[in-house]
């Protein structure tokens, strides 16, 4: 009776384990099915948006400093006014496109229109989207996934043909065995 007791409790205590590891993949393809399903309220339930946009802004900003310093050494008044601008720029373009409906349109792929306030395009529409993936453009990219450290857990899409070219999606442990996107690293 005791041997099964033990039995017990170390079967449980493996389930446990072996869930508890996988919470992060859980909630992979819990964002992943929310994207497709064009569900930005479910997807927002896994994304810290102000962790998200402060990571993608100072990803940016040296980027855009390195231009404008390439550009000051041509015509120093335009580097200093770009500088300023830029930041500018890139502040706004990350607290507009960072968003629940923008994360879902780009986590599915599809075209990305910036609208007005009133919600009308501010650039022209008659270019077509861009077609559906086909097996062939789906094996473009590998994903890879994995734990970068005890509470962060990484999945990284790259491009098959150029392997420099890589988008990775970074999640957070909140709490005991929740994850938030909480930052990406682009291919700049």
């Amino acid at each position: 009776m005791i041997f099964m007791r033990k039995g017990l409790i170390a079967l449980a205590a493996v389930a446990f384990g072996g869930w508890y590891y996988a919470t992060p993949y859980i909630s992979l393809a819990a964002m992943k099915a929310a994207a497709k399903a064009k569900d930005s309220q479910a997807l927002s339930a896994y994304v810290d948006y102000p962790a998200l946009r402060e990571n993608l802004k100072d990803a940016l900003r040296p980027k855009a400093m390195e231009m404008m310093a390439r550009e000051s050494a041509h015509n120093p008044m335009a580097g200093t006014f770009g500088a300023m601008v830029a930041n500018t720029m890139i502040n706004a373009t990350i607290d507009t496109f960072v968003t629940p409906e923008g994360l879902a349109t780009l986590v599915r792929g599809d075209a990305v229109i910036p609208t007005t306030s009133q919600g009308k395009p501010t650039m022209p529409t008659d270019v077509p989207p861009p077609s559906p993936a086909t097996p062939s453009d789906e094996q473009k990219t590998t994903i890879s996934t994995g734990y970068a450290g005890w509470n962060h857990f990484e999945m990284t899409a790259t491009d098959r043909y150029d392997p420099t070219r890589r988008t990775t999606l970074i999640l957070a442990r909140q709490g005991f065995a929740s994850w938030k996107l909480v930052g990406m690293k682009l291919p700049l």
